[in-house]
């Protein structure tokens, strides 16, 4: 009887100690991978006053005076104009067959599609320099909300200049450069509308943001 109760008080404690040990390395992860909370979540306030009194008001504008076939060409024009930073960086990244893919229906898209407007090939394989680094092994590194800009990690921020450079609209003039790239941040933000308004509506929209981000970057990898 008394080895009985030993052996069950002894199974007790192992798996008490187990729990523990899980609840620690659980808990040292979280402060592992989000040093800058404090700062994110100041950040993400910060972006959602931005929305709040400039892009959320002129994508409900947006919304509210276009028609769905203008809103679908705009969109389709604005998804083309991001094909060369795609196959470039799916090239880059050794997916060759993807990148061909992809190259293709730019092409194809751009011409027969009158600039992209329209989208007789559809091709979809998401991919940047961040995506690309991912794909070469390098690690995300800490989780980090950009002014303006919103959710990121490290390896993605380093990664923008260099998004930035494979978009046409870059090579544009300053004026038309601006202009083309508020227009495509209102056609984004519009097409997006209801998934960042309820992100913003939950208990942490930091957390909630911040975890929708880094899985979904995850799963495009």
């Amino acid at each position: 009887m008394i080895k009985k109760l030993f052996f069950i008080l002894s199974l007790i404690t192992l798996v008490v100690a187990n729990e523990i040990d899980d609840f620690e390395a659980e808990f040292n992860q979280v402060e592992r991978v989000d040093k800058f909370y404090n700062y994110n979540k100041a950040v993400t306030s910060f972006n959602y006053a931005v929305y709040n009194m400039s892009l959320r008001p002129l994508s409900n504008i947006y919304n509210t005076i276009t028609p769905p076939i203008v809103k679908k060409g705009v969109n389709n024009f604005f998804h083309n104009l991001g094909s060369p930073l795609r196959f470039i960086t799916l090239y880059l990244s050794g997916e060759f067959k993807s990148g061909t893919a992809e190259l293709g229906a730019f092409l194809g898209n751009t011409t027969l599609g009158l600039g992209g407007i329209l989208r007789p090939f559809k091709y979809e394989k998401e991919s940047d320099f961040g995506l690309m680094l991912a794909r070469w092994g390098v690690p995300p590194g800490e989780h980090i909300v950009l002014p303006f800009l919103g959710p990121s990690n490290i390896r993605d921020a380093l990664a923008l200049p260099f998004d930035y450079a494979l978009k046409p609209n870059f090579y544009l003039t300053n004026n038309a450069s601006i202009s083309v790239s508020t227009f495509g941040l209102i056609d984004k933000t519009s097409s997006n509308s209801a998934l960042i308004n309820e992100a913003y509506k939950s208990i942490n929209p930091y957390v909630t943001i911040r975890d929708f981000y880094e899985k979904n970057r995850k799963e495009l990898e």
